[in-house]
């Protein structure tokens, strides 16, 4: 129960990342914002993955999902900083 309220805490706060990432790129026109958008977008997605998971049979499958979009995250994390 507890794994399933901090993934819902995390996957609201990610998604303020989101958006908060995409208003900044309107407002300054900086690329690597962009990037920074579409990597908590990925870590977004990956917690609904990580919450189908936990409440239900489907644990294999999540499992890889859940980490090509954590190397997904982290790829493009790390372009956005070397744009910059």
């Amino acid at each position: 129960m507890i794994e399933m309220v901090l993934s819902a805490v995390v996957l609201m706060l990610s998604v303020m990342l989101v958006v908060v990432s995409f208003l900044a790129y309107r407002r300054t026109g900086m690329r690597a914002l962009v990037y920074v958008g579409l990597a908590f977008l990925a870590l977004s997605f990956k917690k609904v993955v990580d919450l189908v998971a936990l409440s239900s049979m489907v644990r294999h499958d999540a499992v890889i999902i859940g980490t090509s979009l954590e190397a997904l995250f982290m790829v493009l994390f790390m372009v956005a900083l070397w744009r910059e």
